[in-house]
């Protein structure tokens, strides 16, 4: 059974042809330029969609799906969250990850468990890595290679580097 991940939403009709505006959730919008089927949560299954095309147009990206034709045929689609499954997920470069891939890491620090990593921030410059600790109290790191010794997805472990100063907060 294939999963399924999350890359897109569509927001809007773009054109009297089918034609549908995409709020993006990824990083790397080239993606959807690769892509020749996207799925949709149709009542709890995931209906394929076959790509007709893609364009970017004012920065936003546009697409259309076979057999959708004019404004009619696209309208029960707005609103609808878009998925890719496992064997057309975008290849990252070095040092990227999947959010999936990170999130329910266990985080340790000079080899003691620190906490879990619960969220990622996506925030303009670099996206912030929510760790909640034993307490339930949560701290949140630069998601930086600088902040990270060892980045272990296969085992779903972070090791924060031993230098970084951010480390040193008082509890209260």
């Amino acid at each position: 059974m294939s999963e399924f991940f999350l890359i897109a939403e569509i927001i809007s009709e773009f054109r009297k042809d089918g034609s549908v505006i995409l709020k993006s959730y990824t990083d790397f919008p080239q993606h959807f330029f690769d892509l020749e089927k996207i799925f949709i949560d149709y009542f709890g299954n995931k209906k394929e969609l076959s790509i007709e095309f893609v364009e970017e147009i004012n920065n936003s990206i546009v697409i259309k799906f076979d057999r959708f034709n004019d404004s009619e045929d696209v309208q029960f689609l707005i609103g609808k969250k878009l998925y890719v499954d496992s064997n057309n997920l975008y290849e990252l470069p070095d040092s990227s990850y999947y959010l999936h891939d990170l999130i329910g890491s266990e985080v340790y620090r000079d080899s003691l468990f620190f906490g879990k990593l619960v969220d990622v921030l996506n925030i303009p410059g670099n996206d912030v890595y929510v760790i909640e600790n034993n307490d339930g109290k949560q701290i949140m790191i630069p998601g930086v290679e600088e902040y990270f010794e060892i980045i272990d997805i296969d085992n779903k472990k972070l090791f924060l580097s031993e230098e970084s100063e951010i480390f040193n907060y008082d509890e209260d």
